[in-house]
């Protein structure tokens, strides 16, 4: 196809997504909900800092102490969360790490520098793993809009160690073909959902979108330790990268029965 064609036709998509999600048509798609939180087990916290400069709000669990290493689990937790924030900054957080959780209505003219407003879903807590997204607006002064922030961890229970995707399971050539033909088939029933009546080449074009990239950068990619995946009760989630009219991420979830042969 060429490259005026594709653009024209993601024109096209950009402005159909936004008619939809303005509409209301859509469910969005930058929200996971695989949530298989067990609430008698946990308790949220909010990393805050409210000054001229930042609007920060970072929601997360923390187990309550009469779970079994509850101690050790929360400073995994807290790590991680202090690690996410000091990625999206210019400066170091000023605020309390450990706050009580506020809804902040988003206001452009509170804050000077940066704004997160990031909520939390556990999407798999059993005796083997903890696996928890974050997801909400990221915005810095400079840039033309917020972006919608996704990021993710998980934790092996049993060894109460921080874990990865290349952890779990072998990342080879057969499994970036996995991603990508899972890509492809969910990324367009998405699309069908959102809008009806798309022209066919448009969900055609965007099924290409980890074509542009060959296997050896996909698979490097995928093996790297901060590569954002998750684990449901269903399957393996993993995060796509992708443009603004498709809210900046897409997670696929592939089933564990197509995953054994990749275990490690």
């Amino acid at each position: 196809m060429k490259s005026s064609k594709k653009q024209l036709l993601f024109s096209i998509l950009n402005i159909l997504l936004v008619i939809a999600l303005l509409s209301g048509c859509a469910e969005d798609q930058s929200k996971t909900n695989y949530s298989n939180e067990s609430t008698n087990d946990f308790v949220s916290f909010c990393a805050k800092e409210k000054s001229e400069e930042n609007r920060i709000f970072f929601n997360y669990p923390q187990f309550k102490e009469t779970v079994p290493n509850a101690d050790i689990l929360n400073q995994l937790i807290v790590e991680f969360v202090e690690n996410a924030l000091q990625r999206n900054d210019e400066a170091a957080f000023k605020g309390n790490l450990k706050d009580y959780p506020e809804t902040w209505e988003w206001n452009e003219n509170e804050y000077t520098l940066l704004a997160m407003d990031i909520n939390y879903n556990i999407t798999r807590n059993d005796s083997n793993y903890f696996s928890v997204t974050f997801e909400g607006d990221f915005h810095h002064k400079f840039a033309a809009h917020p972006l919608n922030y996704f990021d993710s961890l998980i934790v092996d229970v049993k060894k109460c160690k921080r874990i990865t995707l290349s952890s779990i399971y072998h990342i080879n050539a057969s499994f970036v073909t996995l991603v990508r033909d899972t890509f492809k088939d969910q990324i367009r029933s998405v699309i069908a959902e959102k809008i009806e009546g798309l022209p066919e080449e448009i969900p055609e074009w965007v099924e290409e979108h980890l074509d542009l990239h060959d296997d050896a950068f996909l698979l490097e990619v995928l093996q790297q330790s901060k590569y954002r995946s998750f684990l449901t009760d269903k399957g393996l989630g993993i995060s796509v990268p992708f443009g603004r009219a498709m809210g900046d991420h897409f997670e696929i979830l592939i089933s564990y029965d197509v995953l054994q042969q990749y275990e490690k």
